[in-house]
């Protein structure tokens, strides 16, 4: 480390401030800290792994010598695939641009209770370019301030195939969305993978043990039911308090605030 030159040192300093950083937030997944991380990552990697210089003739031969390709043909061909992914990185600065300006217009509009304006500016950041922000908030407001399960189900789905996807409550969103629209059974998964996530929420708990109820699943009914009690009882309630907790999610989230002594 003591012989690299002081830009270099700041490369290595800046790559890993981004990398530590980002396994906290989604900077590497976002506008333009993204790009930022991969130009750094590839003048270390060049640093790294230096490229050994070949000598070659003057012509390539296939090894049935059926063709030749010359060194200013090979050359061309380098440079027009170079070309064209300059080009796609272009296109993908510019939605990114535009994606991030659609969604910062939503915020603002959301902030002034301008809701179908912003649900409107939302969309149009996802058709830009799909974020995990901008499906979250649009799948957010359709739920919200429309009750709209269909058009939350449809930002909630594509959320889920997102590769830097929120995890944040987006499986009970699901599965709410999805028994609105009669399908219970699929809910239920959804439930399932939201108590994974959380495994000491009371409310996804006893949402999904009431779901398992509905569709006479007794067994898993009682499995469910002795994990929720636990749940309660390390909390400092009781199933008397169940209905008022669903009621005031604050009571499972702040249970500390409202335990009984």
């Amino acid at each position: 480390y003591r012989y690299l030159s002081l830009r270099i040192k700041l490369f290595l300093f800046s790559f890993m401030l981004l990398t530590i950083h980002g396994m906290l937030d989604l900077i590497i997944f976002t506008w333009p800290t993204v790009y930022i991380a991969l130009i750094l990552q590839g003048l270390l990697w060049h640093i790294a792994f230096p490229i050994k210089r070949c000598s070659f003739g003057n012509k390539f031969l296939s090894k049935r010598r059926t063709f030749k390709i010359t060194p200013m043909l090979l050359n061309g061909i380098v440079y027009v695939i170079a070309l064209l992914m300059f080009y796609q990185a272009i296109m993908i600065t510019y939605k990114n641009i535009r994606s991030s300006l659609y969604f910062r217009a939503a915020s603002i509009e959301h902030k002034n209770n301008n809701f179908i304006t912003s649900l409107v500016l939302f969309d149009e950041s996802q058709q830009q370019q799909l974020t995990s922000q901008n499906l979250y908030q649009a799948g957010i407001l359709s739920l919200l301030y429309f009750n709209d399960h269909r058009l939350g189900l449809k930002y909630f789905s594509l959320l889920e195939n997102h590769p830097a996807k929120i995890v944040a409550h987006s499986n009970v969103h699901i599965a709410n969305c999805l028994i609105k629209l009669d399908r219970k059974h699929e809910a239920l998964y959804y439930f399932i993978r939201e108590t994974k996530a959380y495994p000491f929420s009371i409310i996804a708990f006893a949402k999904r043990m009431r779901l398992e109820q509905e569709l006479n699943r007794v067994d898993d009914a009682n499995r469910t039911a002795k994990q929720l009690l636990w749940i309660l009882k390390f909390k400092g309630y009781t199933m008397k308090d169940l209905n008022e907790i669903l009621m005031n999610p604050d009571m499972d989230n702040k249970y500390y605030k409202f335990r009984k002594h």
